[in-house]
């Protein structure tokens, strides 16, 4: 991960100082002292200081002689209007985000469901098990956590594999997994990231050098041609939010962000179970884990949240058969347990 640094200028006792997020310090309190650092700086600065670094402090000397100084005061006064500001930005995005579920949230789930589809899931084919799949999704989920991928990047991710794997006209290998797992994390990695995961890291780090450049995106471009460049298609995740936004009338704001965490490890161990994550639409996997997860938070806080009439809207969403889902849905609460996640 990069990080930056970041010069803060203030005015101390009539004397200029640059202080750095390594602690070192410059005091310019005269010509002969500025000239002895700059000699110094222009010696040292192609190992230390990065590209924006360096065109930040010509511009610094370029306007020394105009540049006014903030004291103290100033700088707190600035980091008193930062955070206030994204206080209220955060409660207005928070404002506008509740107001377009309860106005269109009966649209939304309505079209996300309309795109969801089920999966036969015949790896035998390739002589892939389902312990081989399972051991690829926890690897790959340990992987993105390590750095620090968002959740929604592990979600895509397992179901380019799977939709690969389902739709593929290769005679692919057992060997051939890892690498499409790779591909997978990589693939929506772009997809879902502002910065993403690096062709690089992806060779050097995650495969150690297993995988060339060259396979790499070979193996990139027959996954998207495969899937015909339709990434966007819903899994779980899209439906636990869109499910705990809808019925967020029943929680408190606290409640529902433990609802929706406890429901999305809920959902990472269904997905990594082939008999779930072929079995059973993404949509009733998100209904079982927020169930199980509102059941898991009143045992928890000691307070009844399931209601008759919560649990009633939840059923009603159910596309294939009660029995069916509910037995899935006790597969997915000893999963739970176990806590692979």
């Amino acid at each position: 991960m990069k990080t930056t640094r970041r010069t803060n200028t203030i005015k101390n006792a009539g004397k200029a100082i640059s202080i750095y997020s390594n602690g070192s310090e410059r005091t310019d309190s005269s010509d002969k002292e500025n000239s002895a650092f700059n000699k110094y700086n222009k010696a040292s600065e192609l190992r230390l200081e990065t590209v924006s670094t360096q065109f930040s402090e010509i511009d610094n000397q370029k306007n020394s002689k105009n540049q006014v100084f903030a004291d103290s005061s100033d700088v707190h006064m600035s980091i008193d209007i930062e955070s206030a500001f994204e206080t209220l930005m955060s409660e207005c995005e928070e404002t506008v985000h509740q107001k377009v579920v309860s106005e269109h949230g009966r649209a939304i789930i309505s079209n996300l469901k309309k795109s969801e589809t089920t999966m036969v899931g015949d790896l035998e084919r390739y002589e892939i098990k389902s312990t081989h799949r399972h051991q690829m999704v926890v690897w790959m989920e340990e992987v993105l956590k390590i750095f620090k991928c968002p959740v929604d990047t592990f979600f895509m991710s397992v179901q380019i594999l799977d939709r690969y794997l389902e739709l593929s006209k290769k005679s692919l290998k057992l060997a051939d997994l890892h690498e499409i797992g790779i591909v997978s994390m990589f693939i929506s990695s772009k997809y879902q990231e502002i910065e993403p995961l690096t062709i690089d890291l992806m060779i050097n780090k995650i495969s150690h050098g297993k995988i060339c450049r060259k396979e790499l995106l070979k193996r990139e471009m027959d996954i998207l041609c495969t899937l015909k460049f339709k990434l966007g298609t819903p899994n779980a995740l899209n439906f636990i939010d869109s499910y705990t936004e809808y019925f967020s009338s029943s929680f408190t704001t606290d409640a529902k962000n433990t609802i929706r965490e406890i429901a999305v490890k809920v959902a990472k161990n269904g997905i990594s179970d082939r008999r779930i994550a072929f079995t059973v639409l993404p949509s009733e996997l998100a209904l079982c884990s927020l169930i199980i997860a509102i059941k898991s938070h009143s045992k928890a806080c000691k307070r009844q949240m399931l209601t008759v009439s919560l649990s009633g809207d939840i059923k009603n969403e159910l596309t294939s058969d009660q029995s069916m889902v509910l037995q899935f849905g006790k597969r997915l609460r000893k999963l739970a347990t176990e806590a692979v996640y």
